[in-house]
């Protein structure tokens, strides 16, 4: 395989994209189903980023705008 072949377009064989296919399953497989303390991460992750968009949105008045600055 190629290491520049992501720049110059699809250029890999049938059976390199079967190896390549393999290997990705594989790896997936190999993870395991999710646990949840994985999930209990997303949700945080996921809830702090709505938190900081909603901050202050712009234009109109955000919950960050309950707290003054001081």
């Amino acid at each position: 395989m190629n290491y520049y072949s992501c720049c110059r377009g699809n250029t890999q064989t049938a059976e390199e994209k079967k190896l390549i296919s393999s290997v990705i399953k594989k790896a997936y497989n190999d993870l395991g189903r999710i646990k949840f303390r994985e999930v209990l991460a997303l949700i945080h992750f996921i809830l702090l980023a709505l938190l900081w968009i909603s901050r202050n949105p712009g234009g109109v008045g955000g919950w960050g705008s309950l707290f003054p600055k001081g």
